[in-house]
């Protein structure tokens, strides 16, 4: 069962960037929990005075624009990988690897709706060898 909900976890992260390569900025958003969006919330001002509206949807679908109209991010997108997930019952976390940015990861709760991203990118500090 921990495979099957492993798979699960990485197929929300690999959907997530994908939706991110193909612009689609409302479904990138429906992979977020609602306390994921809320941490978003002093972003919403990036939108708003663009016009094109306050809340996640607009936020990433002006994200999604701004990859697709820049080669090296697009690039950084595509090479990004899961390296590792880790469950702990309906919590996961998921390292990332990408060749700009290194290690990184985010963390996912499992809703009634499947899983979630529940905390944006954050860094992951590599292990001091000793």
């Amino acid at each position: 069962m921990s495979h099957s909900g492993s798979a699960q976890v990485r197929s929300v992260v690999e959907r997530y960037f994908a939706d991110l390569e193909a612009g689609k900025g409302a479904a990138a958003c429906a992979l977020f929990t609602n306390q994921a969006k809320e941490e978003l919330r002093p972003l919403y001002a990036f939108s708003e005075v663009l016009g094109r509206g306050s809340g996640c949807t607009p936020l990433m679908t002006l994200e999604a624009k701004a990859v697709a109209g820049d080669s090296t991010r697009l690039q950084e997108l595509k090479d990004t990988k899961v390296e590792g997930v880790t469950l702990n019952g309906d919590r996961a976390t998921v390292v990332l690897g990408d060749p700009a940015r290194g290690l990184h990861g985010a963390s996912l709760v499992k809703t009634s709706e499947g899983w979630r991203i529940s905390k944006q990118m954050f860094r992951v500090r590599k292990p001091i060898a000793g």
